[in-house]
């Protein structure tokens, strides 16, 4: 794993075929000029399909499972002055619902249903369901400080008129420092008085911390479809002489969305205390197409066609998508649906890393107010309706599983509104 040989020179993002197992590597020479003590080297990435292993001068950083989950490698211990080889290596493995060869169907344990990106097949031409691999998503090389703001989830209340703010500190020492954390909230797309709280911290131990807060909001401006307001805020982090180590911006919006669980017929929708129909449509691959290649105006002019059809929701069908596009659906007012990546089945191999998958979805969704629903599963089937009964789990025993991912989900974001079952 040194990277040594001969390299093709590409332009990130790459997404390409064919389906089932194969490996692609990917290399990078870092040129560091000096090497700070108090500094940490991470590389972030957005999105890999579908496994990664990060190596750094030949030593494995970090490994992740999973194509739509952001994740981060801390080369700090192992990054020298010079030159550094970076590689990654990208494994793809066949899909949990299966590729069928010579008449017979190979199931594996990639987490993935029937939609991605696509890439261009050499018989069907572009195509939306083979599953893919590759680096998809953006790759940051970043210098941070030893504390750095990882996360920020904003909870609104609108019948108390208070958000309760959420915000993951992680700390990369063991030296167990106190430090002070403002929060400030202003009108994102409208003018509005800022809001700063100031608290310090619990000593901080080294991985992620949990900061919590709640802070009066009088006087908010709904977040509707007609009208998508949304507010800004930033939680900075300082030390006791004031001085900034780390700070972070995200967005929110002031709504509520709930799923009448008890009304007849079951499953009413309303929003903001109001009585909502859903009329929408699935989409399938041109949103995040749009993202990986740049063309923010596709991407926009896509959510206002389906406006202007008098549509006021989609669903990312089958898979959670880019940051991006959740965010343009929060700026555009339009209400979206993302789906958990399961067709049909569930292997019992998976079912560890589905529920860890479970949660790194709603943590790449919550904090976005047009992210009102959760799917678990596209179309569910019992294993004897295709002879699966050697891998994949039964209909009761997958309700098990839907189970267990809504608890997850509800312990990361207690307003989620949950469909296990999606799909004919």
């Amino acid at each position: 794993m040194s990277g040594e040989g001969e390299w093709e020179k590409i332009t990130l993002p790459k997404y390409e075929g064919p389906t089932g197992r194969w490996n692609a590597f990917y290399r990078k020479i870092i040129a560091l000029r000096e090497k700070l003590a108090d500094k940490r080297y991470i590389v972030d990435f957005e999105a890999v399909d579908y496994i990664a292993e990060v190596y750094l001068n030949g030593r494995l950083i970090t490994r992740h499972e999973g194509f739509f989950a952001p994740f981060s490698a801390d080369l700090t211990e192992n990054i020298n002055v010079g030159e550094n080889v970076l590689l990654i290596v990208v494994k793809n493995d066949i899909t949990t619902s299966g590729i069928t060869v010579n008449g017979f169907t190979h199931y594996g344990n990639k987490i993935y249903a029937e939609t991605h990106l696509g890439y261009d097949e050499p018989y069907l031409g572009w195509h939306h369901c083979p599953a893919g691999a590759g680096i998809f998503g953006k790759v940051t090389f970043v210098k941070s400080e030893s504390k750095r703001v990882t996360d920020i989830f904003v909870i609104p209340d609108i019948d108390k008129s208070e958000i309760s703010v959420n915000a993951t500190v992680t700390d990369y020492t063991f030296d167990g420092e106190i430090l002070t954390a403002e929060y400030s909230v202003e009108g994102r797309n409208f003018k509005s008085e800022t809001v700063c709280v100031r608290e310090k911290t619990n000593r901080l131990s080294d991985g992620e911390n949990y900061l919590r807060v709640r802070i009066p909001l009088e006087n908010f401006r709904l977040w509707t479809q007609k009208k998508p307001y949304l507010y800004s805020i930033t939680v900075t982090l300082k030390d006791d002489s004031g001085r900034t180590i780390d700070e972070k911006k995200s967005h929110f919006g002031m709504r509520k969305f709930v799923m009448d669980e008890n009304s007849s017929p079951k499953g009413a929708f309303y929003l903001n205390n109001e009585r909502i129909i859903l009329r929408g449509t699935n989409e399938m691959g041109h949103l995040p197409k749009a993202v990986m290649e740049g063309d923010d105006e596709k991407l926009i002019g896509d959510i206002l066609t389906a406006k202007i059809a008098g549509l006021n929701f989609y669903r990312t069908t089958q898979r959670p998508v880019f940051d991006k596009i959740y965010s343009y659906f929060d700026m555009l007012g339009m209400l979206c649906q993302s789906d958990f990546p399961l067709f049909s089945y569930l292997k019992y191999s998976a079912l560890g890393e589905a529920t860890k998958q479970v949660d790194e979805m709603e943590k790449l969704t919550r904090n976005h107010p047009s992210v009102v629903i959760e799917s678990m599963c596209n179309e569910t089937l019992d294993r004897t309706a295709w002879g699966t009964e050697q891998y994949n789990m039964s209909r009761l025993e997958i309700e098990k599983f839907f189970n267990a991912a809504r608890e997850i989900i509800l312990l990361d974001n207690p307003d989620r509104v949950i469909k296990y079952n999606e799909g004919d």
